[in-house]
């Protein structure tokens, strides 16, 4: 029954000629990861096909803007919807800018972020995160921090 195929240690029997198991991690499924792969969330991905901000924007139904091109009535259209309400305030409060996301919570409700960025810098001169600056509004005034 014993054989050179096999060996004891501390009472128990291991294999070790003719061993399945060089390569413990091949009965599991699991491989190497590819060249092109990545971790996200603990889990390796693959790169199947990288894309421009453009072709992701098309994919996901959404249409990519140049706002540097817009009017600035477009751009009070594209930051706040239907425009800014027609009651005037003089907040004192200060708005937090965050340049990487998509909205921004002002006091008459959201605005998009990036039409909002470029009126902005085409009213007050301010385009980069730490700058603070007042805006003014047909609206009323507000004071604006642009945060990374």
């Amino acid at each position: 029954m014993s054989s050179g195929k096999w060996q004891n240690i501390n009472g128990l029997r291991y294999q070790v000629e003719d061993n399945r198991w060089e390569n413990p991690n091949e009965d599991y499924g699991w491989e190497e990861p590819k060249e092109n792969s990545f971790t996200h969330n603990g889990k390796k991905w693959d790169v199947v096909q990288e894309l421009t901000l453009e072709e992701a924007m098309a994919i996901a139904g959404k249409k990519s803007q140049d706002w540097t091109k817009a009017t600035d009535e477009e751009l009070m259209v594209g930051a706040f919807g239907e425009g800014i309400p027609g009651v005037v305030s003089h907040s004192a409060e200060k708005i937090v800018v965050r340049l990487d996301e998509e909205k921004t919570q002002m006091p008459f409700g959201f605005a998009e972020t990036a039409p909002l960025l470029e009126l902005l810098w085409r009213k007050t001169g301010v385009d980069c995160g730490g700058e603070e600056a007042d805006l003014y509004l047909p609206s009323g005034t507000y004071h604006i921090i642009l945060q990374e």
